[in-house]
């Protein structure tokens, strides 16, 4: 596990001061994320990042060394009742998506070979029928092409 300090809105969102993500080893120092963040920002599943070893025993995040060509959102449903329904719609776009402790809070891994031109556009459309609300955790370079 490495620890993620998490950056807080000023609305105080999200409910957490700290993420443990789960790792492998792949170097002295080096780790591969293995699973979708849901708090941290700027890092997504498969980067391989560094960490250092604090005084409590905690591997604690330093930086991305390798990016993966993943990106990371997190969506908001509107309607609790609805979010296991939209979490299998986003799936069928071809992400990955963990459904976390938190009712309506999906946490999305967009891997390389979807459009995110065209996921991004139907999350807008989704957006604006209020129907959910969604980050841009991370954006990897081939989505921002």
């Amino acid at each position: 596990l490495i620890r993620f300090g998490v950056v807080h809105d000023d609305a105080g969102w999200p409910p957490v001061t700290a993420e443990d993500i789960w790792s492998r080893p792949v170097d002295d120092g080096h780790f591969e994320l293995l699973v979708i963040p849901v708090f941290a920002l700027g890092v997504s599943c498969n980067d391989i990042i560094s960490a250092k070893l604090r005084p409590d025993g905690l591997l604690e995040f330093v930086e991305v060394v390798t990016a993966s060509e993943h990106s990371t959102l997190r969506i908001i449903a509107a309607d609790a009742e609805k979010s296991a329904e939209l979490a299998d719609l986003v799936r069928r776009r071809g992400c990955l998506v963990d459904m976390t402790w938190i009712p309506t809070l999906l946490a999305v891994d967009v891997p390389k070979q979807v459009d995110y031109t065209a996921l991004k556009a139907w999350l807008d459309e989704l957006e604006a029928e209020q129907v959910l609300d969604y980050e841009e955790a991370n954006l990897s370079e081939h989505h921002l092409t």
